[in-house]
């Protein structure tokens, strides 16, 4: 764009040395006079603001954000690396854009998660409080098969009929659970499904208590100590997999419902 510029301000100088002589042809003249009204009326002001912009070419540079030649001013010979380095302020400015887009995505993908999973958690603890009473012995059943025997017992003796002849009752107080196959699948499939769905609430809780952390550092100090603080929590960022701890959250969330619809399927 400075070529242009160039280009066009060497023209407008020598358009000044010639007085911007009156066209001697009636079509120079009507060029001239588009070329002024296409300008907006006024041809010498654009051409001097043109010339001015030449001149002052750090009105382009100014308007630039990545420009941190211009932004930030060059430390004193030997001590660039100091803490009023150039290089350190530039580290903090481009680590904190980076960091508020990265942990902006996470977090919006931990609430959503987070909201998923408590609702999916509810829905599962409801269906599994029903069907948990199958895997235990049903004590209004043993209490209905005691009084069906005593009420037989009670008819023998009024009938001089031997008690030795009525058939003792299958279930007593201290018997066992014997759930079946199927009872027994649909917990096991439920319970797990309820499982994963908890243990990726309480991730996702943690996550975002690590997020928080990392990000709360202090705006406290010189550029450079702030660089090496952001620095070692990033470090210990990727040490942990946090990244890669927030992708496998979604996918079990999914194993989770994949596992809960097979359940189902075995309870219908």
């Amino acid at each position: 764009m400075l070529k242009v510029l160039t280009a066009v301000s060497f023209s407008v100088r020598t358009s000044q040395k010639n007085s911007c002589p009156v066209p001697s042809t009636p079509g120079d003249e009507d060029a001239q006079y588009s070329g002024s009204r296409f300008l907006g009326g006024d041809l010498p002001k654009v051409c001097s603001l043109l010339v001015s912009l030449h001149q002052y070419p750090t009105l382009f540079t100014a308007l630039d954000p990545f420009d941190y030649e211009q932004k930030y001013s060059e430390a004193e010979p030997y001590k660039e690396m100091g803490d009023g380095g150039r290089i350190w302020k530039t580290y903090v400015e481009e680590s904190i854009k980076v960091d508020a887009n990265q942990v902006a995505d996470w977090t919006d993908a931990l609430d959503v998660l987070l909201v998923f999973a408590g609702l999916f958690s509810a829905v599962v603890s409801s269906f599994v409080s029903q069907t948990y009473q199958s895997l235990l012995v049903d004590h209004s059943e043993v209490t209905s098969y005691l009084t069906y025997e005593s009420i037989n017992l009670q008819r023998a003796k009024d009938a001089n009929i031997s008690l030795s002849t009525i058939p003792r009752s299958e279930l007593a107080p201290n018997s066992t659970s014997d759930p079946s196959l199927t009872a027994v699948c649909v917990n096991g499939l439920w319970f797990t499904s309820l499982t994963l769905s908890l243990t990726t609430a309480l991730i996702a809780v943690l996550t975002k208590q690590w997020i928080h952390q990392y990000m709360s550092f202090s705006q406290t100090g010189g550029p450079r100590e702030r660089t090496q603080l952001r620095q070692a929590r990033a470090d210990n960022l990727e040490a942990w997999n946090v990244p890669v701890i927030i992708g496998l959250l979604p996918v079990m969330m999914h194993v989770a419902l994949g596992v809960f619809l097979a359940g189902l399927i075995i309870f219908l």
